[in-house]
């Protein structure tokens, strides 16, 4: 192609870039000024008090009563700096978060169009930002006080940049990755055990690198650096060791209630001051001997179904949806979810799904031992988005080809 044309090529690229960001930000910023936003409750709440009580006392507490690890840092430490802004700025705190996460939700949508460009190009990667902008749950999601927004803002990083470090063959781009990683974990630990499990799947199903230990070992100091803080601040607390936070107990055991058979009554069968983490587990291999089939089955196909069956924001207790105009927008989850897990059928073949397709499978296998919740399935939706772009483009770039091949006879 000649370099004018290429020129004009990219220019037009980047307008149309622009213009799909733009739009995108338009509509997040529209929900969260039109939509009335309810008081918040429950984790919401909670994580507001906790950053305010930073700002006011510099104690980190969830619930208030002394310092506690219950949930990681990241996300109060992120509420906290933007309540310092918009208290400078003489802003409201909670509209000035929503209107940062809209930002943060935004630059997802880079993150997912340069993703998708360096595995596919970039009419695949031009679609996976559409897709994202108008998803009812990524337009939904700035305005809760909670750390999916976040979370998806570094993760979605974080892959872009460990696809840098593997194409480079590059390991400081991997300790940037580790280090991203960690950032990441401060919000929500699910994907911690990437930081060895995709480079080594990488190397293993991807392509043979002779020097993959040494891409491993500096994510791993990275990360370490990054979580340090963390780990000697629960070190000199608590007095012994915190990887991440306490509360995983508490949604690892509301899972092991198959389709919710007892439902309220389950935690009725807790004595004060129970492990439970512990009791999840007595519960999970108790279910596995005595009703092996409906357990094999709840913690497979029907954690999956109650995680993907429908757009985060539909019938929950979080719920802001609101609106003819917003719920007609759902439509879209289903055709995202089937197109992005079939896309995992087809990674064996197509090198391009391969890395996504592990980081969804690791995150979905992770999140299966716990409450199977469409607000837990929210981080993996950029994923399935990417991953249904890049296979609806190689698709009909395969159509096409099978139909100039026919006309030629």
């Amino acid at each position: 192609m000649p370099e004018g044309a290429r020129s004009r090529n990219m220019a037009l690229e980047r307008l149309v870039l622009g213009l799909i960001l733009l739009a995108a930000l338009v509509l997040r910023a529209y929900y969260i000024h039109t939509v009335p936003q309810p008081p918040l409750f429950t984790d919401a709440k909670n994580y507001d008090e906790t950053a305010l009580r930073l700002l006011h006392t510099g104690v980190f507490s969830y619930w208030g009563h002394g310092p506690d690890a219950y949930v990681t840092p990241g996300y109060p430490l992120f509420l906290a700096v933007v309540y310092m802004i918009a208290d400078w700025i003489g802003g409201n705190r909670l509209m000035d978060a929503r209107y940062a996460q809209a930002l943060l939700s935004v630059v997802t949508l880079f993150w997912m169009y340069v993703i998708v460009r360096r595995l596919q190009g970039r009419v695949a990667a031009l679609l996976a930002a559409v897709v994202g902008a108008v998803y009812v749950s990524m337009i939904w999601a700035p305005a809760a006080i909670l750390t999916e927004t976040l979370f998806n803002f570094l993760f979605v990083l974080y892959l872009y940049v460990f696809l840098l470090a593997m194409q480079k063959d590059d390991w400081r781009w991997s300790g940037i990755g580790g280090a991203v990683l960690g950032l990441t974990v401060l919000v929500r630990p699910t994907p911690a055990p990437l930081v060895v499990l995709l480079p080594l799947l990488y190397h293993g199903l991807v392509e043979r690198r002779q020097r993959i230990w040494r891409h491993v070992g500096v994510a791993l100091v990275a990360f370490a650096a990054v979580m340090a803080p963390w780990w000697l601040r629960n070190l000199h607390t608590f007095g012994h060791l915190i990887l991440f936070a306490t509360e995983s107990g508490d949604p690892m055991f509301a899972g092991t209630d198959p389709y919710f058979r007892l439902g309220d009554k389950l935690y009725q069968t807790i004595p004060p001051g129970a492990d439970l983490n512990q009791m999840a587990k007595e519960r999970i291999v108790e279910g596995f001997t005595h009703e092996p089939g409906l357990y094999l089955q709840w913690f497979t196909i029907g954690k999956w179904w109650y995680l993907f069956r429908q757009p985060w924001g539909w019938n929950e207790s979080e719920a802001l949806i609101t609106g003819h105009f917003w719920e007609g927008m759902g439509w879209l989850h289903l055709p995202i979810v089937y197109a992005g897990w079939a896309s995992v059928l087809l990674a064996p073949w197509w090198r391009e799904l391969r890395v996504l397709s592990f980081v969804l499978l690791i995150l979905t296998g992770i999140q299966l031992l716990f409450l199977p919740l469409a607000r837990y399935a929210f981080p993996m939706m950029p994923i399935l988005i990417m991953m249904a772009s890049v296979t609806v483009i190689r698709l009909l770039g395969l159509g096409f080809r099978f139909r100039a091949r026919v006309e030629k006879g």
